[in-house]
């Protein structure tokens, strides 16, 4: 497991309840992960996905919406070959989009947005949370899907 990931996952063990997080996300904790983890290598080693890169044993998620979808940390450096990257995955569409190069850059963008967010000196809302969109670092996010 990365550095970076270890630093995370006993950093902050995700949260309570769907709160928004950003962008519509909350904070996977490392049971959920590891549910969700366990879930997707059966359907995997069953057969269930038609489609290659569907799901892979080395992504690592960190973030979900509630509906199945999520934000892993990629293990094995799928479509691009660097280990580290933050990749969408989404239970029921193809894109399997690049985000971040790492989790440090993403928690960058996350730490500026909430700044920018609260330079008036106003609480965010949920609803603020959700409608919240990060700065992704140049050629980013990378555009892949299943199948690819």
């Amino acid at each position: 497991m990365p550095e970076e990931l270890r630093l995370w996952l006993g950093w902050h063990n995700g949260q309570q309840g769907f709160e928004s997080f950003v962008e519509n996300n909350c904070l996977q904790s490392l049971g959920s992960a590891a549910e969700t983890m366990r879930i997707n290598r059966q359907l995997l080693e069953a057969g269930e996905f038609e489609l290659a890169n569907w799901w892979q044993p080395g992504w690592v998620p960190i973030l979900e919406n509630g509906g199945g979808d999520h934000v892993c940390v990629d293990l094995q450096g799928s479509f691009t070959g660097r280990a580290g990257q933050l990749l969408e995955h989404w239970h029921d569409w193809e894109p399997r989009n690049v985000l971040f190069p790492n989790l440090t850059s993403w928690l960058q963008a996350v730490v500026q947005t909430y700044e920018e967010a609260g330079e008036n000196g106003t609480e965010l809302t949920d609803e603020d949370l959700v409608a919240t969109e990060l700065k992704y670092p140049a050629g980013f996010p990378q555009e892949f899907a299943a199948g690819s």
